[in-house]
């Protein structure tokens, strides 16, 4: 059999895998919703199929490099390239996300053979990487070339290309689901914060200068300086993409928490009330003039404490100024509505950064805005000022500390001020 048919029964194998794992995926989902337990969905047998599916899936999926190690000639790759990540002599960062997707699906795979001789929370834990599996085997399958060329990722005029973009569209709008379906479920958060941090480390593996895809993972600590500390995690995703006809397509995905005192008397900042939230936004943006840009996309945001989650369509221009070599200045005026209902309202802000000394930089912003939530009858104003410094400790990694302070007028229990240690890795 020759190379070329070999590379055509791989990629159709995971392809296919993949798909039916997402459709195993979506009737776990389902198997969450009480209204489908309720309505004993598939006549009661929805367990029975999603764990069919999902053994069917795995097989598929962890056996489609086997066509790839026999295409040795055009592949170049060995046994151990599957097994170990990010030493493949091709598509090294493609075939290690595959390789790191394959080791969260066997750990998946094999906690849900063994569910009955497990903890019920064990297993829910360790059942979250389906999503990850889920976002690492599907970008491992659009960015890979299917026929091992250099140069040659998101090629959509291959069929399978389409096919694993919708999938990871799915893929996405899953654990966002699973999120609200257990919105009061510690689990449901902790796999949010597990979620994001494994997908940042399996990019970050194996960086090289012709991947067309750049970003940043940071992590933070927020202690409350109004009321109880009580510390709390955030968790920012940033990826950018540069198309060929220009611009860049900028992906945020971010955990964070934020505090309110809605429990204490009226202008009474005492016991304050974790609020940990989840952002997606995804903008267009593109450069018009000497720093002058124009941006439009859209944002979801979703409260895991309180129910309040939306939907915002945003659009405006931005404009950045460098002034020498140490000070940089940015701001933004947008425009954003609600979807469906609702008035424009508006968002600016701005900031700079002023680099003092090598490898060290002070910066400070200032946000001000309307926010227009799921049960607010109008706009709400609302302020955010921060100001920090940030050292860089290499190429790759930043650490910092900020004083961030947020304020809504007319809700003086709505305010918060935290101080955020930060680290932040770039590839």
């Amino acid at each position: 059999m020759d190379d070329d048919t070999l590379l055509i029964i791989g990629r159709w194998l995971g392809i296919v895998g993949l798909v039916v794992l997402v459709v195993s995926g979506i009737g776990g989902t389902l198997l969450a919703s009480r209204t489908t337990q309720k309505l004993k969905f598939l006549k009661g047998q929805t367990f029975k199929y999603h764990r069919l599916f999902s053994l069917i899936g795995a097989g598929l999926f962890l056996l489609h490099p086997i066509p790839m190690i026999l295409a040795a000639h055009t592949t170049g790759m060995r046994i151990r390239d599957v097994f170990v990540p990010f030493i493949a002599p091709k598509q090294t960062l493609w075939i290690g996300l595959g390789t790191v997707a394959a080791y969260v699906l066997l750990v998946v795979t094999i906690s849900s053979i063994y569910i009955k001789n497990m903890k019920r929370t064990t297993w829910r834990a360790l059942h979250y990487g389906t999503y990850l599996v889920f976002v690492l085997g599907l970008v491992h399958g659009l960015f890979i070339s299917g026929e091992f060329k250099p140069g040659e990722s998101l090629d959509f005029d291959e069929p399978e290309k389409i096919i694993l973009l919708l999938l990871l569209l799915i893929a996405v709008a899953l654990p966002a689901w699973r999120v609200r379906i257990a919105r009061k479920k510690k689990a449901g958060t902790a796999a949010v914060v597990a979620f994001l941090v494994l997908l940042t480390q399996g990019w970050a593996g194996k960086a090289s200068a012709d991947i067309p895809v750049t970003g940043s993972y940071q992590f933070t600590v927020n202690g409350s300086t109004l009321g109880d500390v009580k510390p709390t995690t955030g968790h920012l995703l940033l990826l950018s993409y540069v198309p060929e006809f220009g611009g860049s397509f900028d992906l945020r995905n971010e955990y964070y928490t934020e505090g309110s005192y809605n429990a204490d008397p009226p202008g009474k900042l005492i016991h304050n009330i974790n609020e940990p939230k989840i952002e997606n936004q995804l903008m267009y943006n593109r450069e018009l003039w000497h720093g002058l840009g124009v941006t439009a996309g859209g944002l979801y945001h979703d409260n895991l404490r309180f129910t309040d989650h939306y939907f915002w369509a945003i659009g405006g221009v931005t404009y950045t100024l460098p002034i020498g070599d140490d000070v940089t200045v940015n701001s933004a005026i947008l425009g954003e509505k609600k979807a469906w209902l609702g008035r424009l309202f508006y968002d600016f802000s701005a900031g700079v950064e002023y680099r003092f000394v090598k490898d060290w930089n002070v910066q400070a912003s200032l946000h001000r805005y309307e926010n227009f939530g799921e049960f607010d009858t109008g706009p709400t104003q609302k302020r955010e000022v921060e100001i920090g410094v940030y050292h860089h400790l290499t190429e790759h990694q930043i650490v910092g500390v900020s004083y961030f302070r947020h304020d809504q007028y007319g809700a003086p229990n709505d305010n918060f001020r935290f101080v955020k240690l930060k680290w932040a890795y770039t590839f």
